[in-house]
């Protein structure tokens, strides 16, 4: 039999691993076959980020196999202690395996590897240049160049221009504040939500109209937006996965009134809500 045959991974490999929980649990048989199908597929991610593959193949070839497995176990077991995987409509996660193996669409071997190489070797190869970057802490609005005038990090985060571990690092931790934001926004009173916006419009909270919208004067509207960013921050330290994002208190703060500011121009553009008027005195 050739080896290629021989390494070829079967169906009961992956029944294996799903019910031994993870490539190290697995019999020395199965991970002959799947140890190969990890380093390609966490590699074919690691080559998009600037130096990391380089910094993967330093190991050798047994300890590759070993970290690309440790990676996506670790990142699966992190995953169901946060709720799992949601499908479409559920109201609570389910653990990923469970997700993985019973996904509608995912019905032969083939499209659940297709699945794990765009899925979840994705999500452990961010791990994976998390846990070995070799950089210094970076500021959302810090300039990329030297330049004072160059655009910042977050501005440069959605345009696909950069791949580099920095990018993983940034992206992942506003897409965190973006979800509680977009939370947190949802809950506050109107006239919370017209200062806040009033705020991002660059408008003084004495304007007039701020004040026939809220009812309120300025003083108590400054109130709001304090009120407001306080609710955020206070919300998102106490979320359970925020130690997991390595960010300075100045940096917090900045990105979280920025998200807010976004999120109040997103909600006041709406043609049926009565503060879309301060757009038109901005």
């Amino acid at each position: 039999m050739s080896e290629k045959l021989e390494n070829t991974i079967r169906a009961s490999d992956w029944v294996e691993w799903k019910e031994t929980c993870a490539y190290l649990n697995c019999s020395e048989d199965a991970q002959s076959r799947l140890a190969g199908f990890g380093v390609t597929r966490i590699r074919k991610w690691l080559r998009k980020i600037s130096g990391m593959d380089k910094d993967f193949c330093r190991s050798d070839e047994k300890e590759q196999k070993l970290q690309a497995w440790h990676y996506l176990d670790t990142y699966i077991v992190q995953k169901n202690n946060r709720g799992g995987l949601k499908l479409r409509g559920a109201k609570e996660g389910k653990a990923c395996k469970e997700w993985l193996f019973d996904q509608e669409g995912l019905r032969t071997i083939e499209d659940i590897e297709r699945y794990l190489t765009n899925g979840f070797f994705r999500a452990a190869a961010q791990e994976y240049a998390k846990a070995n970057i070799k950089v210094s802490p970076i500021s959302l609005n810090q300039p990329i160049t030297n330049s004072e005038e160059s655009i910042t990090w977050e501005e440069k985060i959605d345009d696909g221009s950069i791949n580099t571990s920095e990018k993983l690092i940034i992206e992942e931790l506003v897409e965190f504040l973006r979800e509680i934001v977009n939370d947190e926004f949802n809950s506050f009173k109107e006239e919370t939500k017209i200062a806040i916006l009033g705020s991002a419009l660059e408008l003084s909270l004495d304007n007039e109209t701020i004040k026939e919208l809220t009812n309120k004067g300025k003083s108590a509207l400054y109130d709001r937006v304090k009120s407001g960013n306080s609710k955020v921050l206070e919300k998102t330290k106490a979320h359970p996965d925020f130690d997991e994002h390595d960010v300075n208190d100045k940096t917090l703060n900045l990105a979280l009134e920025a998200l807010l500011k976004k999120k109040s121009e997103e909600w006041g553009r709406n043609p049926e809500n009565p503060a879309s008027v301060l757009f038109d005195i901005a």
